[in-house]
């Protein structure tokens, strides 16, 4: 697949460690080729499942909560990241999504951990919409 002239490795993703020999020169170029698919097949999946742009890359997934005032309750699920979005998707499907434009975004706060929310994470965007999440498993 390499040999393609079709194929374009993704030449932002991190490379791993060079090696010299034969058999691990092999290994690397196939290492490679897993690594830039999977990237690729997750940014695919994401940029579907919230309807973003074709050239929207996933930078990375956190497993987390989002307190919902309307619900008085947390939600658990999964905040990605990516340059021009940060996305929410609640663990039970459809119950909740959530896409803020980072342009929207005016305040992030590392908020101070207790034990009601540890390692919480405080957003605020432009129309005053203010969102808590709290990174990690609790």
């Amino acid at each position: 697949m390499l040999s393609e002239e079709s194929f374009e490795q993704d030449k932002s993703l991190p490379t791993p460690h060079r090696v010299k020999r034969g058999k691990r020169v092999k290994k690397k170029v196939q290492s490679t080729l897993k690594r830039d698919l999977e990237a690729r097949a997750k940014s695919e999946h994401y940029r579907n499942a919230f309807r973003l742009p074709k050239d929207e890359k996933l930078d990375g997934t956190q497993e987390c909560t989002m307190w919902s005032p309307v619900a008085k309750a947390h939600m658990w699920g999964i905040l990605f990241v990516s340059p021009n979005y940060l996305c929410f998707e609640s663990r039970i499907k459809d119950l909740c999504t959530v896409i803020i434009p980072m342009r929207e975004i005016s305040v992030v706060e590392k908020m101070d951990s207790t034990s009601i929310l540890p390692n919480a994470l405080h957003i605020t965007i432009k129309s005053k919409v203010i969102f808590i999440w709290i990174i990690g498993k609790t």
